[in-house]
């Protein structure tokens, strides 16, 4: 199916002069299906966007009612989708932008969803720190909060994560790992 409406999707984000919350999302849902460079420059685009709108917020140029912390929070989703494609892709360079990326990014406004994506993230970096038993803690403690508080329908990406162990989870991870080792050997 996603491959019926992404040509669709990239033509009508192509057209684009800015992105909206929508945008954002309708790319976090396609991004796996897109070539690696490309979706690391279209992720680049939407978030220098929603950081420029940001700063606009910040310098009291525009009220955070009119600022989506939709759109803050779909970048971080979109960083968390290239992340995992980093590490699938063997991007050291790109593995670790993306983590200070999301470990530093704010939200505005309190959001239980940026929260769950900033958690994942958190629990990559501590298994690319060896810390698997911390990582492991973390990860069940942030699917039990989450579960209570998530209908997953309306959350895929919690879905996509959730269906899947934590073992099934550090596969990329994993993989990135070894591939590091055998790299520095």
């Amino acid at each position: 199916m996603i491959e019926m409406v992404r040509p669709t999707i990239i033509k009508l984000l192509a057209a684009r002069e800015f992105y909206t919350a929508n945008d954002l999302l309708m790319f976090a849902n396609i991004i796996r299906h897109e070539p690696y460079n490309a979706a690391k420059m279209v992720v680049k685009q939407m978030s220098d966007q929603a950081q420029r709108m940001a700063k606009l917020e910040g310098y009291g140029l525009m009220e955070l009612d009119n600022f989506s912390s939709a759109e803050v929070r779909n970048v971080a989703l979109l960083h968390f989708q290239l992340l995992i494609m980093a590490l699938e892709n063997k991007d050291g360079d790109t593995v670790k932008k993306t983590l200070m990326f999301l470990r530093d990014y704010r939200l505005p406004a309190l959001s239980t969803y940026f929260s769950f994506v900033k958690k994942m993230a958190e629990v990559v970096e501590l298994a690319l720190d060896e810390k698997n038993e911390e990582a492991e803690q973390l990860w069940h403690r942030t699917l039990d909060a989450a579960q209570f508080m998530i209908d997953e329908r309306f959350w895929p990406i919690y879905s996509f994560i959730a269906r899947r162990s934590f073992e099934e989870f550090l596969v990329p991870v994993n993989s990135y790992k070894r591939h590091m080792t055998e790299q520095n050997q």
